[in-house]
């Protein structure tokens, strides 16, 4: 039995006469007394939790194996992890050096965490794991990037018929990830005074003059405002002429600006438009313009046969190995391959855009401005962004599939959210992608499979992984 401390009290349980001053130093000590019985408490559940880490290290190890990992190489990576516990929580020396900070008043003390490679590899591995048993995921690959260090994890097999491991190298179709880059050409454009989103689409496809889409201001087509596009690009529609017969014929089901419709046509018609200015394919935008200027070298419309082997085989849901078919509107709309290195140099083009003045920079701040309240989220030009700390109800809600195929009532946005975090996910019919960027924590993640997986269960992961990285509690969502 542990001892108990008395106040007041010497050996023999003789009382004391307590004088002011004792009162005095009671008072200061007595937050300090209850914080450590507070620690003491926390040291055993600890311990309670250390005593299952073994049985944690044996299914990690398991996990690791069934990626594709040598026996060898799984144990050497569980002997570097901690508890999963540990890694999200500061230990017990360092929560008493904050209280005692607390009581002195100093502030010269820093509470930010630092994760070794092997603490965040902990934290990556144990929700990308559990992603995969979930999902049968046969690869994935994170990437992260957390005030100013960057981390690569890379997991499973890149062909689900094979067992070539997924690396840095690997390419990933991540399907409507691939809009922002759509609007960050667009907006960079209107940088470059080419054209204004806040023209009519009709002043850069004239095709479209004297009908509802040629009337609508071009913002709309970047924040799924227009007023009732379908998802996809209906059947009929196979080639150009017949897209801008179905651009004519085309009428809204909401006025522009009050429905928010998910859907591909809108954004694919925005890429023909910034095609249109520049005067040459999108294709070329990407790959000739934008993607170099973001050194995003391995990132592609079309994979050159040069890179053929580094491409992933996605996985439909009949177990068949698929990739994108390319077509109409695709290269503007879900079109992009990319890695998760390459990918997170966009975020993090985005994490600097605030700090900086130069025209691209410029350009992808201007992304991030929200345009109209849907539900969970600000819907921005194509991103999303919510308030940040994410709550976890809002961000399932906000990636739920109603979000993809019902239409959600919009208001304008009258206050910007801040502080805010940007979130987006993307698909095709093998892949799955996501990605998220938190300004305030200086923090960005990409998530790359190559099988679709449910939206709601991608951005929960993610924000377990950057409650492990700030050493936080994820807290949980109840309905």
């Amino acid at each position: 039995m542990s001892r108990r401390l008395l106040p007041g009290r010497g050996p023999g349980n003789r009382r004391r006469r307590r004088t002011p001053g004792h009162r005095r130093l009671s008072g200061l000590l007595r937050p300090l007394l209850d914080g450590v019985k507070v620690l003491r408490g926390q040291r055993k559940r600890d311990a309670e939790v250390d005593e299952e880490v073994a049985h944690f290290m044996t299914e990690a190890e398991a996990d690791l194996v069934g990626q594709g990992v040598s026996p060898d190489e799984a144990r050497r990576r569980v002997r570097l992890r901690r508890s999963p516990t540990t890694v999200v929580r500061p230990n017990v020396g360092v929560r008493l050096i904050l209280l005692l900070a607390g009581l002195a008043g100093a502030s010269c003390i820093s509470t930010e965490p630092s994760l070794t490679d092997a603490d965040a590899e902990a934290v990556v591995a144990v929700e990308t794991a559990a992603l995969m048993r979930e999902h049968r995921l046969p690869g994935m690959a994170v990437a992260i990037s957390h005030r100013g260090r960057d981390y690569l994890f890379n997991f499973g097999v890149m062909d689900p018929k094979g067992d070539r491991p997924v690396t840095a190298s690997t390419i990933f179709e991540v399907g409507s990830i691939t809009k922002l880059l759509t609007v960050t050409a667009a907006s960079w454009a209107e940088e470059r005074a080419e054209l204004s989103l806040a023209d009519s689409v009709a002043a850069y496809l004239p095709a479209l003059s004297g009908t509802p889409l040629g009337r609508l201001p071009i913002f709309h087509l970047a924040t799924h405002t227009a007023g009732g596009f379908p998802l996809q690009v209906p059947e009929e529609v196979t080639d150009r002429t017949s897209l801008i017969r179905y651009f004519q014929d085309w009428t809204p089901e909401n006025s522009p600006g009050t429905w928010r419709h998910y859907a591909n046509p809108s954004i694919g018609l925005l890429g023909v438009l910034v095609s249109n200015v520049e005067g040459t394919s999108f294709e070329a935008i990407m790959e000739e313009h934008l993607l170099p200027e973001l050194e995003m070298r391995s990132s592609f419309v079309s994979v050159p046969p040069a890179m053929a082997d580094d491409y992933a085989w996605g996985v439909d849901r009949q177990e068949n190995r698929v990739r994108v078919d390319p077509g109409l509107l695709a290269d503007e709309a879900y079109g992009l391959k990319t890695t998760s290195a390459d990918l997170l140099r966009f975020l993090k083009a985005n994490l600097r855009a605030a700090a900086r003045d130069d025209a691209l920079s410029r350009s992808i701040r201007r992304t991030h401005d929200p345009l109209f309240e849907v539900g969970p989220f600000q819907q921005a030009l194509v991103w999303e962004r919510y308030p940040y700390p994410l709550d976890p109800c809002a961000l399932r809600a906000g990636n739920a599939n109603a979000m993809i195929f019902r239409p959600a009532p919009v208001e304008r946005v009258t206050e910007p959210t801040e502080p805010f975090a940007l979130s987006k996910t993307g698909s095709t019919g093998g892949f799955g992608a996501y990605v998220l960027v938190v300004p305030e924590e200086e923090f960005a993640l990409v998530m790359l499979a190559n099988r679709n997986y449910p939206n709601a269960d991608r951005a929960e992961a993610a924000r377990r992984i950057l409650a492990g990285f700030l050493s936080a509690e994820p807290e949980a969502c109840v309905d």
